[in-house]
């Protein structure tokens, strides 16, 4: 009897501290959820799924492939979840085979291919970056923006879970 009170105190304490760390990082606000609007990262995030932000991430370069939250360029109270496809000094092209950063195919995006209107190629400057959703027929990003580099001061942090 004895010992079964003590694996439930044991429980019990081991419960309490997780609870404690997750509800720290919440209230810190370095894990920030945030609901998925529209449908321009489908299949990979369907609209009104939650992602959730790891903010330690801001102001870090992110990788190639990596999913982001930014402040959308055209309305800084909006979040925007979207894939990194081109990093800071990179030069990016979008042709009818596919994208392209410098010279070289992206091949883990074999299924986009884009309409002749979103063909675009852009030097990106040493703070930016070129996000694309994963849907890219009802994505507003890097290649229909009013500049295809977006600053990397408007990366709010990495989406976690998410490829």
């Amino acid at each position: 009897m004895a010992m079964n009170l003590r694996r439930v105190a044991d429980l019990l304490v081991v419960s309490a501290l997780v609870l404690l760390l997750v509800n720290t990082f919440l209230v810190t606000g370095l894990l920030t959820p945030v609901v998925v609007q529209g449908a321009s990262m489908t299949p990979t995030l369907e609209p009104g799924r939650r992602a959730w932000i790891d903010r330690r991430w801001a102001g870090v370069p992110p990788q190639r492939g990596q999913v982001i939250v930014l402040q959308c360029p055209n309305d800084a109270g909006q979040l925007c979840v979207k894939r990194v496809l081109g990093l800071p000094g990179e030069t990016v092209e979008i042709t009818r085979d596919g994208p392209r950063v410098d010279g070289q195919a992206i091949d883990w995006m074999p299924a986009l291919r884009p309409r002749p209107g979103d063909w675009v190629r852009w030097k990106l400057g040493p703070d930016e970056l070129f996000v694309v959703g994963d849907n890219w027929a009802q994505s507003r990003d890097s290649r229909n923006g009013p500049r295809p580099g977006i600053p990397l001061r408007l990366v709010v942090g990495a989406a976690i879970g998410v490829r």
